[in-house]
């Protein structure tokens, strides 16, 4: 059985009057040759309505791309008046209402805190009972897929980091000793799946006396963990996620070893007798 042939695309007025060319687009009637970037057409009918609107073929062309126009914009108006058309009543039971902005954010982020403390997998957002219970819950509320709900969760990671990092300066700064202590562990006779990183902690003392503890990064290691390589990691890290500055004293705990350091100079840093 022989396949039907493919309706081809009526092709533009101006292509009876033009051709393509290897530089571009070039007047059958005068032979001079226009530049097409992007297959755009606008040079060589240009050309076509200065120089040639007398010639019997322009003419046509000129009248073909006037219906063509004509009919674009009464299917255009046609496309308008049925979206002003009154819905079936048939549709009534299956339309959604438009939910408050700052309730979908919030529900946005109850999503992502169960996915963070219950320890699941993003993919839950697409199980059909968790969505069927956010649809009675609230039915103007549509449920995130997995590729959304993971973005959500990125984006709510960054903004808690900045968070934090604002957190940690105000402290600081407010408690007036610009003192920080800092514990950082490879964990390695734990570390049972071969992660490689380095946990980095920072620890404050408020104003009011309240000691804060936060674990400001999981350092990846790569490379040979020297101990010029473990300071300059924990160095950046300190100065991207708690906003160390230069004048912030730094007291670092490691592998049971207690030091202080200023974290600057080289001659200082190796001072640090890591084990």
């Amino acid at each position: 059985m022989q396949m039907p042939l493919r309706k081809l695309k009526c092709p533009a007025p101006v292509w009876k009057v033009a051709e393509r060319v290897t530089n571009g687009t070039k007047c059958k009637i005068c032979g001079k040759v226009y530049s097409c970037g992007g297959g755009t057409t606008s040079n060589i009918m240009n050309h076509m309505k200065l120089k040639h609107k007398s010639n019997e073929q322009v003419r046509k062309m000129i009248e073909e791309l006037k219906e063509k126009k004509s009919a674009a914009e009464k299917k255009k108006a046609l496309r308008e008046n049925r979206k002003h058309k009154q819905p079936l009543i048939s549709n009534w039971s299956n339309r959604r209402g438009k939910i408050d902005p700052f309730k979908e954010k919030k529900l946005d982020q109850a999503l992502i805190k169960m996915t963070v403390c219950m320890n699941r997998p993003f993919s839950d957002v697409e199980n059909h009972h968790l969505r069927n219970l956010l649809f009675i819950a609230e039915p103007n509320y549509i449920a995130p897929s997995r590729k959304r709900h993971t973005a959500n969760f990125d984006k709510e990671a960054l903004n808690i980091v900045e968070e934090l990092k604002k957190e940690i300066v105000r402290d600081v700064n407010a408690a007036g000793h610009k003192t920080i202590c800092i514990t950082s562990d490879h964990g390695t006779s734990d570390d049972q799946f071969r992660t490689k990183k380095n946990a980095l902690t920072v620890s404050r003392c408020t104003k009011n006396y309240i000691i804060k503890k936060d674990i400001v990064k999981m350092i990846k290691c790569e490379g040979s963990q020297t101990g010029l390589r473990i300071r300059k990691d924990v160095k950046l890290s300190l100065t991207e996620r708690a906003g160390w500055e230069s004048g912030w004293t730094v007291n670092w705990v490691t592998d049971n070893e207690a030091s202080r350091s200023m974290l600057e100079p080289q001659t200082n840093i190796m001072k640090l007798n890591l084990k």
